[in-house]
């Protein structure tokens, strides 16, 4: 996202310097490009490959990504041109030519677009944090299960519901049946 921020930065900047000298049509070809490439083809390039591989969840992450790219261009692009334009919107009130109503639109854009991203990548964060911390506690007893059989914990992942736990180590000794909690999830 930060790409994507710095490159509707530089475009919009660009397309504002390139207005004042005549030649609109190729600075905007050329800024735009930029901040398709790097930074909107790439999640719709992931979520394309992973739709094809059936990985629906991971899809629909890269098409968050694909989104909150294309508002934080338009976003930057509306805060950088509103900038640009309160400085010509000052000197036009300053002459009695302009008015302050023009520069509320953009705003009421930028504020629409935040909530529409906004609201799915803070439940994203929320699940994400919550899984982290699931996976931090469930690693501190996995560990100290595995130590006490002789296995080593190579990893732990949250997969749907369920909590998945890797572990390495010889096959269980007799009368123990390798098991935490009442499941055996753990993969040889």
């Amino acid at each position: 996202m930060l790409f994507a921020i710095l490159a509707a930065a530089a475009a919009s900047d660009r397309a504002r310097r390139s207005r004042q000298c005549g030649a609109v049509p190729r600075a905007r070809r050329c800024g735009a490009g930029t901040a398709i490439a790097i930074s909107l083809v790439p999640p719709l390039a992931v979520a394309g490959l992973a739709l094809e591989s059936g990985s629906v969840i991971q899809a629909l992450g890269a098409v968050l990504l694909f989104l909150t790219n294309v508002v934080a261009i338009i976003g930057t692009g509306i805060v950088v041109m509103s900038i640009y334009g309160l400085y010509s919107l000052r000197n036009q009130v300053a002459r009695g030519v302009g008015s302050h109503a023009s520069v509320g639109r953009p705003v009421v854009i930028l504020a629409v677009m935040l909530v529409f991203i906004g609201v799915p990548l803070t439940l994203t964060c929320i699940d994400v944090a919550s899984r982290a911390v699931q996976e931090s506690k469930a690693q501190r007893v996995a560990d100290e299960w595995a130590q006490s059989v002789g296995w080593e914990v190579t990893g732990i992942a949250t997969r749907g519901g369920e909590l998945l736990i890797r572990r390495r180590g010889a096959v269980a000794a007799a009368g123990h049946n390798g098991t935490l909690c009442g499941t055996s999830r753990g993969r040889d």
